[in-house]
């Protein structure tokens, strides 16, 4: 084990660029990561603390290519599609089976905006 100064911490081994590691919030990252470091980078799980999961791809520790976010409690999935860190389009599936599909784009204030349609 190896406890960061900001209190995170690696379980178990890390291994030809894999690793489990507990961060100081309560959540939990499982997968691949950078050689050197314990950044994200590659194809790996990350747990909320409240239980709910992205599991995807990630690039200097970023969300990159498509993911899966499903929430806890709510049966609510996300499949996302990410670009350096910036969310593209979210596909979000309730649990009634009615679909959200949006598009994100940046604005001027660095928030984002998104245009979307509800379907069945």
């Amino acid at each position: 084990m190896f406890i960061f100064r900001n209190g995170d911490k690696t379980e178990g081994l890390w291994i030809n660029g894999m690793a489990k590691i507990k961060y100081s919030n309560g959540d939990r990252y499982e997968g691949e990561i950078k050689d050197g470091s314990f950044e994200k980078h590659g194809k790996g799980v990350l747990i909320f603390k409240d239980g709910s999961r992205y599991e995807g791809r990630w690039v200097n520790g970023k969300y990159n290519e498509n993911g899966m976010y499903a929430s806890k409690g709510n049966g609510r999935v996300c499949e996302e599609i990410w670009k350096s860190g910036s969310l593209q389009q979210t596909i979000m599936t309730c649990a009634d089976g009615t679909q959200y599909k949006a598009k994100w784009e940046k604005v001027k204030n660095g928030g984002k905006s998104k245009t979307g349609m509800k379907s069945k």
